[in-house]
């Protein structure tokens, strides 16, 4: 069974249906779409079709340049913008992997090391990522009144 969601972007995405995964290939609806499609290789490559209008077909041919990263395999929240936090992602793989136990480590890491948690953006070395809602944590009601200068935190 092949479940989830395609669409241009994070706001406009339709659940798949009727999704199927074989050894030998792949089959799932998205919107009048169908899709069919087989790994060649390395490439992923198959067709695409309107329902209801077999004139309208495409070849869809995918091949993966590098490996995922966590940004990509974790999805956008609908809150985030399109710069997301490393330590925060982070959290949520690790989250997936380890279970929940994993989060008092985290703030135990937080806690030594200050909030808010600031952090460089990736390709801007003129701003930097400030998740203020770590410093209104009830653990550190000095972080909300700005009595110490902020410091970028490593990752």
């Amino acid at each position: 069974m092949l479940s989830g969601a395609a669409g241009n972007d994070g706001r406009s995405q339709t659940a798949i249906r009727n999704g199927r995964v074989a050894p030998d290939d792949i089959q799932f609806d998205v919107g009048p779409m169908s899709l069919r499609l087989h790994l060649n290789g390395a490439v992923l490559e198959g067709t695409a079709s309107r329902d209801g209008q077999p004139g309208m077909a495409a070849t869809i041919s995918v091949k993966r340049v590098q490996e995922l990263t966590t940004e990509d395999l974790i999805p956008r929240l609908v809150f985030e913008g399109s710069d997301r936090s490393p330590r925060i992602l982070e959290l949520r793989d690790a989250i997936q992997a380890r279970g929940p136990s994993i989060v008092e480590e985290f703030w135990r890491n937080v806690r030594q090391s200050g909030a808010p948690l600031i952090e460089p953006i990736k390709g801007n070395k003129q701003s930097y990522l400030c998740d203020i809602s770590l410093a209104r944590h009830r653990t550190y009601p000095q972080c909300a009144a700005s009595e110490r200068p902020l410091q970028p935190i490593s990752a």
